[in-house]
């Protein structure tokens, strides 16, 4: 018998009400991301107010790794709060908070000596962290990186990297705070390896020690191993290898901001174990509580002596009652078998051949997708099709990346665009139709402008990028050089709303030089006009945002890099945030 089960619409009467109320009496900057008003929940499953069955996907924002209402945590709760609800470790000491810090400090990373404390959130633990490494190294400077998350207290939010969701308004913040790229490997640069990636990111660290802090004054930095809300990106092992040498060299507090990817989320009990990295102090949070709001900063014991007795901690930090759910959670989590079922779960390297898939009239249908969750939105992706997307359905299908060794090498690539290059200018001389494939008529130009490269000519996104690569299509992976049209499918209707055809290298180099052609044109555009016309393709977007139909969103032109700070860029954001 399915989990999910369906009694009303999906958002039913009940929740609408609900909804109606809260909207009613709620600040408006407290959103909510669904009109769905839940009733109770155990595991993976949520009942609705008006009796439907969901599965829950969020997971309280990165806050259930072992699901709702486990039983050992609810036992746990219910003894505890016929005991003791609440005393205050500030006036006193009771048995759950010892606990807790023992066992926070017997699972920390390292073998140093540790000792931790408790507070109540993430952001809480974050600016402590802060304030500890402060104390003991009597410096004031803290290094943190783009799309980081690490709070909405006024110092984490000045250590924050989106700025209009979080920090619009809020100003000033916090000072000596300072910022730096993260290496996003599955976003490079399609000219770049990996190592050169990583390479330049360690590379800019430390040109910052010299041009925008001196080590002397750097207390901390503060880093994701995997980053959360800057979408789901994990740090190169390498560069938490680079961040702890220089952390070491300098003297400067390593703090692995393990919020949402710790307690098991990675399949290790810390994500920074997959590094082999020991960080000063580790912030813990989310589904360490199984839901109860509790946090903590665990790290080397001469570091959280650092501070005076009483700067530290708060009224309800180390709560009885989510000291005890946290034990519970630790003990699940750290239960044999369970980061091993975890490992497993990840998702095949290459799809089932159950995945569903169709041919119709010998051209190939897809459904337009995108990584849920990731914030990827400067890659085109296509996922296989599925059922019609909805409550009582999941999202099957998701394209996972293909494996290095499946892609094909760029120099046999290269070696077929440069053998067709006579049937490009056949097409040049009228001989020939660039874009059409199997399906006839097609659409051209979709792909952005040509950055220059270095020493040579221009370089196509398309030929580094879609070439290189391989796409999940129709339930299996083609070769981007197969030709034919792909038509791409509304879930919610079924119907074809647009047709791409991806011919081959011909084609392919015919895109190439038309964006050549097109790219002097734009590079040459004042910024703030360009600043307009992508203004004028987010509201092309946003006009259509409630029409149900997945927007693919392919390569923004390299050169949009290029748009100045102010007022373009911040167009420029507005619109691949929209598109994504």
């Amino acid at each position: 018998m399915p989990l999910i089960e369906l009694v009303t619409d999906v958002p039913g009467p009940k929740s609408l009400a609900l909804v109606r109320r809260r909207e009613a009496v709620s600040a408006r900057g407290a959103a909510k991301l669904t009109d769905v008003a839940v009733a109770h929940a155990h595991g993976a499953a949520v009942v609705d107010v008006d009796g439907n069955t969901l599965l829950d996907f969020a997971g309280g924002i990165g806050t259930l790794a072992v699901g709702h209402t486990p039983d050992a945590v609810v036992a746990a709760l219910r003894r505890q709060a016929g005991e003791l609800v609440h005393l205050c470790a500030i006036v006193g000491t009771y048995e759950p908070y010892v606990a807790l810090l023992e066992r926070l400090a017997a699972i920390a990373p390292g073998d140093d000596p540790k000792k931790a404390i408790l507070l109540n959130s993430g952001a809480e633990a974050v600016e402590t962290a802060v304030k500890i490494a402060r104390a003991a190294t009597g410096r004031p400077a803290v290094l943190v990186f783009e799309g980081a998350y690490h709070g909405r207290t006024n110092l984490t939010l000045a250590m924050t990297s989106k700025y209009g969701l979080f920090k619009k308004g809020f100003g000033p913040f916090a000072p000596e705070v300072y910022r730096l790229p993260f290496p996003d490997l599955y976003r490079r640069p399609p000219h770049l390896s990996d190592d050169e990636v990583v390479a330049e990111a360690i590379a800019g660290l430390e040109r910052a020690l010299v041009a925008q802090v001196d080590p002397s004054a750097l207390a901390a930095v503060v880093v994701e191993p995997v980053q959360g809300e800057g979408g789901f990106v994990p740090a190169p092992p390498a560069f938490l290898r680079a961040l702890r040498e220089l952390c070491t060299r300098h003297g400067v507090v390593l703090v692995a901001d393990e919020v949402q990817s710790g307690m098991g989320r990675t399949g290790r009990l810390w994500a920074g174990e997959h590094a082999g990295v020991v960080p000063d102090l580790l912030v813990t949070a989310k589904s360490l509580g199984a839901g109860m709001p509790i946090a903590a900063v665990v790290g080397r014991a001469d570091l959280m002596d650092g501070s005076h007795p009483g700067s530290l901690g708060g009224t309800y930090s180390g709560n009885p009652l989510a000291c005890v759910a946290a034990l519970a959670a630790i003990d699940a989590i750290t239960a044999p078998g369970f980061l091993e079922r975890a490992r497993r779960g990840r998702a095949p390297a290459r799809p089932p051949d159950a995945l569903p898939g169709a041919l119709r009239g010998g051209r190939r249908r897809a459904r337009v997708g995108a990584d849920a969750g990731d914030g990827a939105r400067d890659r085109p992706r296509l996922a296989a099709p599925g059922p019609r997307a909805g409550p009582a359905h999941d999202r099957r299908g998701a394209a996972p990346r293909p494996d290095r060794a499946a892609r094909r090498p760029a120099r046999e690539l290269r070696a077929a665009a440069a053998a067709a290059r006579p049937d490009r200018r056949a097409d040049r001389r009228g001989h020939g139709r660039p874009g059409a494939g199997a399906g006839g008529r097609a659409r051209r130009g979709r792909r952005g402008g040509v950055p220059e490269r270095r020493g040579g000519g221009p370089v196509s996104g398309l030929l580094e990028l879609d070439l290189e690569r391989r796409l999940f299509v129709a339930g299996r992976w083609v070769d981007a050089v197969e030709g034919g049209v792909w038509e791409l499918v509304d879930p919610g209707r079924g119907e074809v709303v647009d047709r791409v055809a991806f011919g081959g290298a011909a084609d392919a180099l015919a895109a190439v030089d038309a964006a050549a052609r097109a790219f002097p044109g734009w590079a040459g555009t004042p910024a703030h006009q360009r600043g307009e016309v992508l203004e004028r393709a987010a509201a092309w977007i946003r006009a259509r945002a409630d029409a149900a139909v997945p927007l693919p969103v392919l390569d923004a032109p390299v050169g949009c890099g290029r748009v100045p700070s102010g007022e373009p860029r911040r167009r420029l954001n507005d619109a691949r945030g929209l598109g994504g």
